[in-house]
C-alpha cells in the first residue's frame, strides 16, 4: 500500500495488481483463490479512515470473477477482524453472510463497478 502525498490518492494491492482510492485506506488483511481454484477472486480487510458520511470505514470487500463484489460493513475495525477470522476460510463463496456476527451493519453488492472508496 502506497499514499501519493502531492496527489491525496492511496493504492492498494490485490496480488499482482491494484487499486486507487482518494480515501485513506488500511489494508490489514487479504486472501485470494489458488490459481486453479474455482472460483478466482480476493478478499480484504479495509480500514477506511476517512469515510463520507453514512459510510462505515471497517469493510471486507470480496471480490470474485464472475460475480462482481461486494463489500460487507462493521461498525469497527475489531469487529470488523473477529469477523474475518470467523469466516476466513468461506470467505469466497458466493453465499458467504455475515448476518448475526457481531458489529455486522450491512452489505452491499457491486456487480458492474467499483465499491465507493474505489471510484474517484
Amino acid at each position: 500500500m502506497r499514499k501519493d502525498l502531492k496527489t491525496k490518492v492511496t493504492l492498494v494491492k490485490h496480488g499482482s495488481y491494484s487499486s486507487e482510492s482518494k480515501y485513506d485506506i488500511t489494508q490489514h488483511k487479504y486472501g485470494c483463490a489458488d490459481c486453479e481454484e474455482v472460483p478466482q477472486g480476493y478478499a480484504e480487510l479495509l480500514e477506511i479512515k476517512n469515510p463520507p458520511a453514512g459510510r462505515e470505514g471497517a469493510v471486507i470487500h470480496i471480490c470474485i470473477d464472475g460475480a462482481g463484489s461486494r463489500i460487507f460493513a462493521f461498525r469497527t475495525i475489531a469487529e470488523a477482524r473477529a469477523a474475518w477470522e470467523l469466516k476466513c476460510h468461506e470467505l469466497l463463496k458466493k453465499d458467504i453472510n455475515f448476518k448475526g456476527v457481531k458489529g455486522f451493519a450491512k452489505s452491499i453488492k457491486y456487480t458492474r463497478k467499483e465499491p465507493w472508496f474505489y471510484q474517484n
